[in-house]
């Protein structure tokens, strides 16, 4: 079992969030009833994208079909 999204959040804001396993919460999140565009995007990361800098982890880097609420090249649309 994953660890529930608040207790992500909070490791995410105290800077202790092991961002390689992101990818794998998201799947386990859609799995327990979570669901939405973005989660949908994260669960599909393998989670290898990701670097540290000056020891701080950063989120994984990923091009985004979502541009302001909005697919590339069409009108909003929703799931």
């Amino acid at each position: 079992m994953a660890k529930p999204p608040h207790l992500v959040t909070a490791e995410h804001t105290l800077g202790n969030l092991d961002v390689e396993r992101v990818p794998w919460y998201a799947a386990d999140w859609l799995t327990t009833g979570h669901d939405g565009p973005a989660l949908r995007e994260l669960a599909g990361l393998d989670g290898t994208g990701t670097s540290t800098r000056s020891g701080a982890a950063r989120s994984p880097t990923y091009t985004s079909s979502w541009t302001n609420g909005t697919r590339a090249g069409g009108a909003a649309t929703r799931n």
